[in-house]
């Protein structure tokens, strides 16, 4: 896709078709290092992913990180609102203070409220609607291998809970077989007819035999 010139066009595209077009992975992106708590009452240290709206996907991924981590640990809501907010800069920290006067508590319900006010305040209400026309029209971008293109498809359907429907709330999980149905349908049209004359289809064949199928077409 070239590049949009215009910056407001650009702003709109990065909100509505955000992912798999980042030119930076997660493992590029800085992180910041943050105390817990032992068992042993010791103090040990974190590193968690920062953000400052860079993407949507990296905005997505810190999320996931923070939140997979804070269960790890077991940080209670006191911990999770103190530790996540050190983790943004910038325009992200304003956006999070904001989303935390819009929702007022001290339950871990509502930092997940919180997040995804946060995050509807960047991309929209809806958002998940948007992720979901977006994967119904994505191609394999020619830079990505199959092997690439399918993790990334994986880990950023993980992501779509985060995402808000229209009314703010989380939107549902993304099932394997639709899963399935974005990577097949993201394929050069000559895959796919390729595969349909193999008699095969996103609802008959595993992730892992797509997987290898499309590889062999590449």
């Amino acid at each position: 896709m070239a590049p949009l010139t215009i910056r407001d066009e650009r702003e709109k595209w990065k909100k509505l078709t955000p992912l798999l077009i980042t030119n930076t992975l997660p493992d590029d992106w800085s992180e910041v290092k943050v105390e817990y708590e032992r068992e042993d009452n010791t103090i040990g240290k974190v590193s968690v992913p920062t953000h400052a709206c860079e993407s949507i996907e990296h905005v997505l991924y810190q999320v996931h990180e923070f939140q997979t981590i804070a269960q790890d640990v077991g940080w209670q809501a006191q911990d999770r609102f103190t530790k996540y907010r050190k983790t943004l800069r910038g325009t992200a920290r304003t956006k999070w203070d904001s989303a935390r006067a819009l929702n007022p508590g001290n339950n871990v319900n509502v930092f997940d409220a919180c997040v995804r006010t946060m995050i509807a305040a960047m991309v929209g209400r809806q958002s998940y609607t948007n992720f979901l026309s977006y994967m119904q029209r994505l191609k394999k971008p020619t830079n990505l291998s199959v092997e690439e293109f399918i993790s990334r498809v994986e880990v950023i359907c993980g992501y779509a809970t985060y995402l808000v429907q229209e009314d703010g709330s989380a939107g549902p999980a993304i099932s394997e077989l639709t899963q399935k149905k974005f990577i097949v349908d993201a394929m050069p049209q000559s895959w796919i007819t390729n595969f349909q004359n193999a008699g095969l289809s996103h609802a008959n064949t595993t992730i892992e035999a797509i997987r290898t199928y499309m590889q062999l077409q590449s």
